[in-house]
């Protein structure tokens, strides 16, 4: 059973405006025995741009029983504080 879920709210608001940055998130997911199992974060992949987004989307549908895809702010929390991840 495939199936996908997409937040087309805020994927498709044209009056959005582009102060906050934000980027595509893609994950895909398994249930178990019918139940939620969750998502595996190892398919997780976060994109800049939505072809790229729904290629990936389209890629991974068929190993996985649903496939999330979802519009992100990204933080610059980082950047504003000079710091760093590692």
């Amino acid at each position: 059973m495939n199936s996908s879920v997409t937040d087309t709210n805020s994927m498709n608001n044209e009056t959005e405006t582009m102060t906050e940055p934000k980027c595509i998130a893609v994950i895909g997911g398994h249930y178990l025995d019918g139940h939620y199992e969750g998502e595996f974060f190892d398919s997780l992949r976060l994109f800049d741009c939505q072809s790229t987004a729904d290629a990936y989307k389209e890629e991974i549908k068929d190993d996985f029983e649903y496939v999330l895809m979802k519009v992100l702010p990204i933080s610059q929390y980082s950047t504003m504080m000079g710091g760093t991840i590692g």
